[in-house]
Parts: structure tokens; sequence; C-alpha cells
């Protein structure tokens, strides 16, 4: 692997620490699911495992940028530039508002009102249309794209997996 910049250190680094804070916060709601009859798993086993796993590949990411052998994407995707730009100021912006975006995600979901399906759907068209293009195709795109896949997650978590979602 490539020598490291401080730069991409550094953002490998927040990366790796801001999903392992997201893998806590989805392991702590999955605890808080209350246990069902019927299952030995319950409900909050699959939440648990999925925060677990986020937890253990964004720790080998951080321990990897703090030790510098580093992944090798993350200055890309936190400061928007291509390889060979890193001498350019760094666009904590966008990566701060996709953390802000999946945060508010994640609260949204234990509230009774608002339903896996939907938020899923509004979560996904958002990601996509404030990191992608804001054309008509895109928007199609986008919505078709989040439609579908939040479709597929919630019958498998329902019919395959019988775990009833949020």
């Amino acid at each position: 692997m490539a020598m490291m910049t401080p730069a991409s250190r550094r953002s490998d680094s927040i990366f790796g620490l801001a999903i392992m804070v997201l893998g806590a916060g989805v392991m702590f709601e999955g605890s808080r699911l209350r246990p069902s009859p019927f299952d030995p798993l319950g409900p909050g086993g699959v939440p648990i495992g999925v925060g677990a796993l986020l937890i253990i590949f964004a720790g080998y990411v951080f321990l990897s940028a703090i030790f510098g052998s580093g992944v090798g994407g993350g200055q890309r995707m936190f400061s928007g530039l291509e390889d060979g730009e890193a001498d350019q100021p760094l666009k904590w912006r966008r990566s701060l508002t996709v953390y802000g975006i999946s945060l508010l995600y994640l609260a949204a979901l234990p509230i009774r009102e608002i339903d896996f399906f939907p938020a899923t759907v509004i979560y996904m068209i958002i990601l996509l249309l404030f990191l992608g293009d804001r054309n008509w195709r895109s928007i199609l795109i986008a919505a078709a794209l989040s439609i579908s896949v939040a479709f597929v997650l919630d019958q498998v978590f329902r019919r395959l997996l019988s775990v009833n979602l949020p």
C-alpha cells in the first residue's frame, strides 16, 4: 500500500470514529427493542449484529489510519478530492451533512409514527440527491432505487427473517 499523507490519515481516522459511533447507536437502539416471546434471537439481534460489524470494520479503518497503513479512500470521500489534489482544502461540510442526515435517520427509526419503509425511502432519496446530480433523470433514478431498496429490505426482514422493523 502507498504511504498515507497526514490529510488522508486524519480523514480516515475521523471516518472510522464516526462510523464506530454510528454502529454504537445502532447497537443501542437494537438493545432497546422489546424481546419477542416466540423468537430466541429477538428483534434486536439483527441491529445489534449490524452495529457490531460496523464497529469492527470501522475500527479496522481507524487503526489502519492511526498506524499509517490506511485503506485509501477516506480522503476522497471526506474531501471530494481525487488523487493528486491533496493540497487543496478539505470540504468538511459535505461529509458532516451526510453524517448528520444518517444520524437523523437513525433517530427517526424508533419513533412509532414513522415506519421503516417511508423513512428509508426519504433517507435514500435525500442522500442520493445530495451526493449526486439534481436533474429530472437523477431524481427519478433516486426515487426508483430508494423505493426498490427499501421494499426489498422490508420484505427480506419481515418475510425471510421474521423480524418486524420499526
